[in-house]
């Protein structure tokens, strides 16, 4: 049920903009879509940007095993110790025997 305060108030709002183009009701319908429209852009800019830095991820993340294959290839094996480095790498090798 509608209050005293609220039907004045568009009472208020009917008269100040009678005779207007621009009144408060497209005023307001303006702010929403042009936020809808800014929620829009932001999300496909951030959407954009996760796609990049997974791709890139991804890339680094393949290039470091084929990196590994490749050596471990060329020394021999991948379980002959040569893929091994500092890093902690040698957790994927596979032990031929």
């Amino acid at each position: 049920d509608e209050s005293e305060v609220w039907r004045a108030y568009v009472a208020q709002q009917h008269f100040r903009n009678r005779g207007q183009w621009w009144t408060t009701g497209k005023k307001r319908a303006l702010r929403r879509w042009t936020l809808t429209f800014l929620i829009g852009v932001i999300q496909a800019i951030l959407a954009f940007a996760c796609n990049l830095v997974t791709r890139h991820l991804s890339r680094m993340k393949f290039d470091h095993v084929n990196a590994l294959l490749q050596a471990g290839a060329a020394g021999g094996g991948v379980g002959s110790g040569a893929a091994d480095d500092a890093q902690g790498d040698d957790l994927f090798r596979v032990n031929d025997e």
